[in-house]
């Protein structure tokens, strides 16, 4: 048949001048005569193409080639992705032939030839201009394509053994064909799954490791290996083959060093066992792993004791979730006993005693609920855990409690907690907190007295604790009220109240010692020097000695005095001091202070050579202080000008 349309082609082309004549002429020829059945995806066979005329790209190609070469035409294919086609030369000179299409001739002459092979193909015409996209191949590779398409077929049809031949026969002729290597990998890799599928798994490994073979390092081939010994291995522990299982399970290991296969040694009485504990069957699911621990590798078994270890915390949890506290502690005391250092299963048990307790609280009180903390913890002494729950338990307990203003049951509930724990500094604390928080209920409340009551036992309780910053505010704001409200008598009495609860506590007297000289100074910035006096002086009677206001004191004559002196009242400003020594006898500063005020006075009348007025305040002063040098310094030298006339004045000491 070839050789009937050999002859007619030949007809058909005779009067061509050149072989692009003689190539395009070909093309018009063939679809007028084999090529008349249409275009067909799949339809790569010529002898189809023959008798029913349907072709797609890679049997309208062969066929042009075929005629083409026996006309004497320079014929080669181009394979470009999912697509082929021809390429004729004259020389140096080339031209691409879509055979697809009658006018596929150097298609790219023209863009409505190009639209109408897209249309009528799918495919897009990739030029010479893109030589990174297109490869080309001599005939042989036209029909190594034929091979490959057939091979993409039997694919689709689940013949993977008719696939791979088609394949491997298309690489054969075209050893650089990519494709056919890509997709007998794919091939191998999915004939293995769908053996595995069949059950046939000593079969599918054979696959996967002709396919390993020949490419070692691929990603599908290694995988699908772990996934047949995977299969393999669970079909046997499906079929109660524990034995076979577990050997094969070795197999795989040997096989592959790098894979989970200790995990499915495992698995060969994890799995029996998992179903056991599905229907609640515990024991049994245990003596099924316990077996396993006997037969199974080393590191199979430490996964195995994991799964143990979790079997007591999954059954604690189910009986937890039933609120059968006692027996989801049992549970977990039979692990501990089993595997004395795990620590998920002690805080799992620290876990469970707290909701044992607060279900306990819950139902009979705080009593019930500490006793099983306190229980557990003397069975398990020392078990932090429990420690740490006895702190949440507590905490909530208290704070419940606090909200409600029940602090004395609140601090109750860390006292009682710390019976258990004694000297635990997070109970300490907290217990601190607890009667800070109370008394500062009252203070909010303006309830002075009760929150001094509150802080003098929580003092006595915690003598190293943090009330006396309480204390110092306490002090402050209860003084500054009665201040207010009653003045100076008011925060008297109140600070001999409070000297009478805290004989002992320097923040309680330095706060009294403050409030009195504040109220002293913000007097003194009033002028009201009098009323300053009045108040450290009743200060000074609160406390019971003259020593605590002193520089009270002083710093009242010493601002009042000044005022005098700038208005030149001489005589009023020693009266002050004189005041001042009264109350402080001795007291240098306000002797030093006096003397001065003397000496300023005196020099008033020195300035004016007023000699006789300057001995007499010099006298009267010196009657006051008979041993200042000063003073007697300064009359000798007074009477001495007041003799000669002397117009000398001293100077300022």
């Amino acid at each position: 048949m070839i050789e009937r349309l050999e002859r007619r082609a030949q007809q058909a082309v005779a009067d061509a001048d050149t072989p692009f004549d003689q190539g395009e002429r070909l093309l018009r020829f063939l679809h007028e005569t084999v090529l008349q059945g249409g275009y067909r995806a799949d339809q790569t066979r010529i002898s189809e193409l023959l008798e029913k005329h349907t072709y797609n790209c890679v049997s309208s190609a062969t066929i042009y080639n075929i005629l083409g070469t026996r006309l004497g035409l320079d014929l080669r294919a181009i394979e470009v992705p999912d697509h082929a086609f021809s390429i004729l030369y004259d020389g140096a000179q080339h031209v691409d032939v879509e055979a697809t299409s009658a006018e596929g001739f150097d298609p790219s002459r023209d863009p409505r030839v190009l639209e109408r092979f897209r249309n009528q193909t799918g495919f897009r015409y990739i030029p010479d201009r893109h030589p990174d996209q297109r490869r080309e191949i001599t005939n042989l590779g036209l029909v190594s394509l034929i091979y490959y398409n057939r091979g993409v077929a039997w694919g689709r049809a689940k013949a993977f053994d008719k696939a791979l031949v088609c394949y491997l026969c298309a690489l054969q002729l075209d050893r650089e064909f990519a494709s056919a290597i890509k997709n007998a990998l794919a091939t191998l890799a999915n004939w293995s799954i769908a053996l595995a599928d069949q059950h046939r798994f000593d079969r599918a490994l054979k696959v996967v490791e002709v396919g390993l073979k020949l490419a070692p390092q691929d990603a599908a081939l290694r995988h699908n290996r772990n996934v047949i010994w995977q299969k393999s291995i669970e079909a046997a522990i499906e079929q109660g083959r524990t034995d076979e299982a577990l050997a094969r399970a070795r197999a795989a290991k040997k096989a592959i060093p790098d894979g989970v296969f200790d995990d499915l040694q495992a698995w060969v009485f994890v799995k029996p066992a998992e179903e056991a504990v599905e229907k609640f069957r515990w024991d049994e699911a245990l003596q099924f792993v316990e077996t396993g621990m006997r037969k199974v590798d080393d590191e199979a078994r430490e996964k195995l004791e994991m799964w143990v270890r979790g079997v007591f915390l999954r059954k604690a949890r189910w009986h937890l979730e039933r609120k059968e506290f006692a027996q989801s502690v049992a549970e977990l005391e039979k692990g501990l006993t089993k595997f004395p250092d795990d620590k998920s299963m002690s805080r799992n048990l620290g876990f469970v005693a707290l909701q044992w307790a607060t279900n306990k609280t819950a139902e009979d009180g705080l009593e019930a609920g500490l006793a099983v903390l306190a229980t557990l913890a003397k069975t398990h002494e020392g078990l932090e855990p429990l420690r740490e729950a006895m702190h949440v338990w507590a905490d909530r307990q208290a704070t419940r409690l606090a909200k409600q203003g029940n602090y004395d049951q609140a601090s109750q509930v860390y006292e009682k907690a710390l019976d258990v724990f004694p000297g635990d500094a997070h109970l300490r604390q907290n217990c601190q907190v607890v009667w800070l928080q109370w008394a500062q209920s009252h203070m909010q409340a303006r309830r002075w007295d009760k929150a001094a009551s509150v802080l003098r036992q929580a003092a006595q309780r915690w003598p190293k604790g943090d009330s006396e910053r309480n204390l110092a505010y306490l002090v402050q704001e209860w003084l500054k009220e009665a201040w207010e409200k009653q003045g100076l008598d008011g925060s008297a009495r109140v600070a001999q109240k409070l000297l009478q609860r805290f004989p002992k506590t320097p923040i309680v007297r330095d706060a009294i010692r403050r409030h009195f000289l504040r109220q002293a100074s913000r007097l003194v910035e009033q002028q009201e020097f009098q009323r300053a006096l009045r108040v450290i002086e009743r200060g000074d009677k609160v406390f019971g000695e003259k020593r605590t206001l002193r520089d009270g004191g002083r710093f009242v004559c010493d601002r009042w005095a000044g005022i005098l002196q700038q208005r030149q009242q001489w005589r009023e400003a020693t009266e002050v001091y004189a005041r001042g020594l009264a109350r402080y006898p001795n007291d240098g500063h306000l002797k030093n202070n006096a003397v001065v005020t003397w000496n300023r006075w005196a020099r008033t009348a020195i300035k004016k050579k007023d000699w006789k007025k300057a001995i007499a305040i010099y006298e009267e002063a010196l009657k006051a202080f008979p041993s200042s040098a000063l003073l007697k310094n300064n009359l000798r030298y007074c009477r001495q000008q007041a003799a000669s006339k002397s117009r000398s004045v001293p100077s300022e000491p």
